[in-house]
């Protein structure tokens, strides 16, 4: 029986339905996967495929063999210029992907992102601290990514509870310097948001109580969030179902390597919806005039 904790999905759809939106995504890789993923996706929202080839049933912008480079202007170009409303990254690649929407807009994934996972137990929970590049090993860099996750779900009417990871139990200080600052941090971010109303606890390197009682995961630093999220789903029968990233524009990230594209297509979908409601998907805890600060906190 999976709680009502861990049934999260249900409301982005609920969202997603209000209205049907335009949605661009990449697909380099066709399949039949990709195409049930589609169909699904289709009763959500209008797509345009932007991909090599023409793809049956769906408006496609078919550019060939090209570089990594026009895959990724096409999608960005098309949400920049007003041709969608909302853009799934897709099949196309990360790097070129990223770079060309930070150029275009000025910010992207550094703004911080949280992501949706389905384990293998059915259960969903979001989870963020995952980008091997991230500095979320900073104490405060973590309160920034929980408090904008946290904001975010809350625009769904999800309620947040939090776990957090750490090297180890805080009695095993001592062995090793950086399990020790792990704790630390975990300490110390625990300490300072839970003084300022978050529910959070601290599950030191115990992953599954945390996923069992919570809905928002945040792990020790990116690189090791990075390999429990891709293990999840590329060995271990979970689902990676959409990545937000905390811009002020309807933008989805995805993994490249799986086809099961229709949950993050109503993401986007349900995105829209938000922002034409007057949502805003970045959180500011500084412009924030209901904000209670910690006496605990040693950076502002």
């Amino acid at each position: 029986m999976i709680k009502p904790l861990h049934q999260l999905f249900p409301k982005i759809e609920a969202v997603s339905k209000r209205k049907r939106n335009r949605v661009a995504i990449g697909v380099l890789r066709d399949s039949p996967e990709v195409r049930k993923a589609l169909e699904i996706g289709s009763k959500h929202a209008d797509l345009v495929i932007v991909g090599k080839k023409k793809i049956p049933g769906f408006k496609t912008i078919a550019l060939g063999e090209v570089s990594d480079n026009d895959y990724s202007k096409a999608v960005i170009d098309l949400l920049q210029k007003g041709k969608v409303d909302a853009i799934v990254r897709g099949q196309v690649k990360y790097g070129e992907f990223e770079k060309m929407f930070k150029e275009k807009y000025g910010y992207g994934m550094e703004s911080g992102h949280c992501g949706l996972m389905q384990d293998v137990l059915g259960r969903q929970w979001f989870c963020t601290s995952t980008d091997p590049f991230d500095r979320s090993e900073v104490p405060e860099v973590k309160i920034d990514l929980i408090e904008k996750s946290v904001h975010y779900m809350g625009l769904y009417g999800i309620r947040a509870k939090v776990g957090i990871l750490a090297g180890d139990f805080t009695f095993d200080r001592g062995d090793d310097r950086w399990v020790d600052q792990t704790i630390h941090n975990a300490e110390y971010v625990v300490k300072v948001l839970a003084d300022e109303g978050y529910d959070i606890k601290n599950y030191a390197h115990l992953i599954d109580d945390a996923v069992s009682e919570c809905n928002l995961i945040i792990f020790i630093n990116g690189s090791q969030g990075n390999f429990i999220y891709r293990t999840i789903y590329q060995f271990g029968g979970g689902l990676e179902m959409a990545w937000a990233v905390f811009v002020p524009v309807a933008y989805i990230e995805t993994s490249r390597y799986h086809a099961k594209y229709d949950t993050h297509i109503v993401f986007a979908n349900a995105e829209v919806n938000l922002l034409r409601a007057g949502a805003n998907k970045v959180y500011d805890a500084k412009k924030d005039k209901k904000k209670k600060w910690s006496k605990f906190r040693v950076i502002a």
